[in-house]
């Protein structure tokens, strides 16, 4: 559970720290958050692209555990 609240205070405090310029006119590959349930445990996917750092991430969360964090340089 602390895992996966630290993992998301990084990625929204990821995408608060970008200006709004760089979101909307550098990012070719937008950042998101996406949440669905599938027989009845509930997911999440957060993706984020950071191109200063030339990386991608993709978080899945299941009920509040961490299923998958990968990091890949471009």
């Amino acid at each position: 559970m602390k895992d996966t609240i630290l993992i998301l205070i990084l990625a929204t405090s990821a995408l608060v720290a970008l200006p709004s310029s760089s979101v909307y006119e550098d990012t070719t590959i937008p950042s998101y958050d996406t949440t669905w349930t599938e027989n009845g445990d509930r997911y999440r996917q957060i993706y984020i692209c950071d191109r200063k750092e030339r990386t991608e991430t993709v978080i899945i969360i299941r009920n509040d555990s961490v299923l998958l964090r990968e990091t890949t340089k471009f």
